[in-house]
């Protein structure tokens, strides 16, 4: 399965990218993240390029968590890969 979320304005497009599938009794969670920006924002990306990879890091962290407690406690638990 598969889920992607994308957020338009006049500087940036964002496009996430879940995707989830079986594994050893869980869910494997795969989550990618592409920020593009717009216009003359398009000169401070090499700048941000750090600061939203750490984002994506502790997203990519975060996520499970937020799943599993989203679901409820009868959802199986996702495993972090």
């Amino acid at each position: 399965m598969a889920v992607t979320f994308v957020g338009r304005n006049k500087t940036a497009t964002s496009t996430d990218d879940l995707h989830f599938e079986p594994h050893s009794g869980g869910t494997r969670i795969t989550y990618r993240a592409h920020v593009e920006f717009h216009g003359i924002a398009r000169l401070a990306t090499p700048l941000l390029k750090g600061e939203f990879e750490r984002l994506g890091d502790e997203v990519s962290e975060q996520l499970p968590a937020a799943l599993q407690q989203a679901l409820g406690p009868s959802a199986p638990g996702p495993q972090q890969l």
